[in-house]
C-alpha cells in the first residue's frame, strides 16, 4: 500500500478514535479503536484497507489478540470465508485456551 493512500486512511480514521492520556498509567496514551464501531462508514473503510493490506497473501485462518483483534478480525474472518481464533487471557472466559 502506497504512503499516500496509508495517509489518506489515517485522515479518514484518527479523527473517529478517542485517545485516553495517562491511561491506565502515566505515561501511556491509550487508543480506543471500540470508538470506530460507533460509525459504519469509519467500520467500512478500515475492514477495505486491512482488505487492500492483505490482497495476495495466502492464509487458512484470521487471528486476533484480545480485545482490538475481536474487532475486525471477525469481519476479515467472514470476508474470506476462513475460520476465526480469539486469542485471549487463559481464566477470563469459560472454555478452552491454546496455550
Amino acid at each position: 500500500m502506497e504512503e499516500s493512500r496509508k495517509k489518506q486512511i489515517a485522515d479518514q480514521v484518527m479523527p473517529n478514535l478517542r485517545f485516553y492520556k495517562d491511561f491506565p498509567k502515566p505515561g501511556v496514551n491509550f487508543l480506543d479503536i471500540f470508538s470506530a464501531t460507533e460509525n459504519p462508514e469509519v467500520m467500512v473503510i478500515l475492514k477495505d484497507a486491512m482488505i487492500e493490506l492483505l490482497t495476495g497473501q495466502k492464509f487458512t485462518h484470521i487471528v486476533g489478540i484480545e480485545s482490538k483483534g475481536f474487532v475486525i478480525g471477525p469481519i476479515l474472518a467472514m470476508h474470506y470465508k476462513v475460520p476465526f481464533v480469539a486469542i485471549r487471557k487463559k481464566g477470563k472466559l469459560p472454555g478452552e485456551c491454546h496455550q
